[in-house]
C-alpha cells in the first residue's frame, strides 16, 4: 500500500509537470525503491550510487560539498525531485551533501538503470533532465534572491514566492535557511499577526 501510494505522488508530479508518461514515469516507478531516512541523516544510498530522489513527506536540506558548516543552500519539501550527483560539468552544478531535516519518506531511483532504458527515448529522456537542471536552477536563483534581501524582505519574499517551504518549516530551521537569528524571525512573524499583510 505505501509504495502504491508514494507512485501514485510521482505520477500525479508527472502529469502535472507535463513531462512524458509512458515509458519514462513508468521505467521511474519500476525503478524506484521506497526508503526513509530519520531526522539528520545523511541521504545516501549503500555502494555511492548515483541516484534521483523524490520526496514523497518531509524535507531535506542540502549543503555545498566543499563546506558542510556554511549556511544551507537548498531546503526542500514533499513533492520534489533533487539529485546527489553533477549531471552536467558545462553548468558547474556545485556537488551537494544531503540530510533529511525531518524524518523522511523518498523514492530512490537509480540514475544509470534509468538512463540506459531511456536510450530509445532521447526526447523524453533530454525533457526530464531538462526539468531537473530547471528545477535546481529556480533553487539556486531563489537562494541568491534570499540572500541579498534584509530580513523583512526576506521573510517577505518567502510568503509571496515560497509558501510551502514557509508552511511546512519548523520556524528554528526557516530562520537557520534565511540566514538570521529566531528571534530575528519571531520579531517578524508577530508584527505580520497583528497586520496580516498575507491579504
Amino acid at each position: 500500500m505505501v509504495l502504491y501510494k508514494r507512485r501514485l505522488q510521482l505520477r500525479l508530479y508527472m502529469l502535472h509537470h507535463k513531462l512524458p508518461m509512458d515509458p519514462l514515469c513508468r521505467f521511474m516507478m519500476e525503478y524506484a525503491l521506497p526508503v526513509n531516512f530519520k531526522k539528520e541523516e545523511s541521504i545516501k544510498m549503500p555502494g555511492n550510487k548515483e541516484m534521483i530522489y523524490f520526496i514523497n513527506k518531509g524535507q531535506a536540506i542540502a549543503y555545498s560539498q566543499s563546506n558542510q558548516f556554511q549556511s544551507w543552500v537548498r531546503l526542500i519539501g514533499p513533492n520534489s525531485f533533487f539529485y546527489d550527483f553533477q549531471i552536467d560539468t558545462e553548468h558547474r552544478f556545485q556537488l551537494l551533501k544531503w540530510e533529511a531535516l525531518s524524518p523522511l519518506e523518498i523514492l530512490a531511483i537509480p540514475f544509470h538503470a534509468l538512463q540506459s532504458n531511456m536510450n530509445n527515448f532521447p526526447n523524453q529522456w533530454g525533457k526530464f533532465i531538462s526539468h531537473l537542471h530547471q528545477v535546481d536552477h529556480e533553487r539556486i536563483e531563489q537562494m541568491a534572491n534570499l540572500t541579498s534581501l534584509k530580513n523583512q524582505e526576506k521573510v517577505d519574499y518567502m510568503e509571496n514566492n515560497l509558501p510551502q517551504i514557509f508552511i511546512q518549516t519548523k520556524y528554528e530551521h526557516l530562520a537557520k535557511f534565511l540566514g538570521m537569528s529566531r528571534e530575528s524571525l519571531n520579531r517578524i512573524i508577530s508584527k505580520k499577526n497583528n497586520c496580516p499583510s498575507i491579504f
